[in-house]
């Protein structure tokens, strides 16, 4: 692809039935939930996914954003409420730039997503009206 370009993955791993690919569900062991296997199984995914990507010229200059969708199934008791249940992570991880300086410690939605980007590739807010806030 030319450079720059934008790429997106949406999986349903962490929504009932927890399907782990054949051929790959035996490399996975059960949980006390039925999503751990599936989540163990995109842990694992995502690690291969690094190690193959980290040998291309652009790695080095992406911006990596990762979360995650709501489950319905909670294994964490303090997770077993009303917004335990809609808690994610999310993550912004630069191979050059060391973002962990650059973080607040606090809450964020996926509609923070747009401005924090915008907020790193040093874009006016003027020039758009995102949502949300930057989470830097």
């Amino acid at each position: 692809m030319k450079e720059p370009f934008f790429v997106t993955l949406f999986s349903l791993s962490s929504h009932h039935p927890f399907r782990v690919p054949e051929g790959e569900a035996q490399n996975f062991p059960e949980g006390p939930i039925p999503i751990l296997k599936s989540v163990r199984y995109t842990d694992s995914a995502l690690q291969d996914f690094f190690q193959e990507i980290e040998k291309y010229p652009w790695y080095q200059d992406t911006l990596f954003i990762l979360t995650a969708d709501h489950t319905s199934t909670h294994y964490l008791k303090n997770f077993t409420n009303l917004i335990g249940s809609y808690e994610v992570p999310l993550l912004f991880y630069h191979p050059k730039v060391d973002l962990r300086q650059l973080a607040a410690q606090s809450f964020a939605s996926h509609v923070d997503v747009m401005p924090t980007v915008l907020d790193l590739l040093e874009v006016s807010r003027d020039q758009i009206l995102p949502f949300g806030a930057s989470v830097f």
